[in-house]
């Protein structure tokens, strides 16, 4: 499948968001934002949620300063 993500176009077998934060090593990472196509995925549906085909995927990482 093509993606996507944080705009670098990728190619994946991942069919979930689960699955592609946990191939770009971003599932256990604190502090993160993830939005599908403009629209924010709450946490707790990453697992659920499915991705399709030119999916655009941006995810945020929060760092602290001031």
């Amino acid at each position: 499948m093509q993606l996507k993500l944080n705009d670098q176009h990728i190619e994946t077998l991942a069919t979930s968001l689960h699955e592609l934060l946990d191939e770009n090593a971003f599932l256990h990472k604190s502090g993160i934002a993830v939005a599908i196509n403009d629209r924010v995925i709450q946490r707790s549906q990453w697992a659920d949620k499915q991705l399709n085909e030119h999916d655009v995927i941006l995810v945020i990482t929060a760092a602290a300063g001031g």
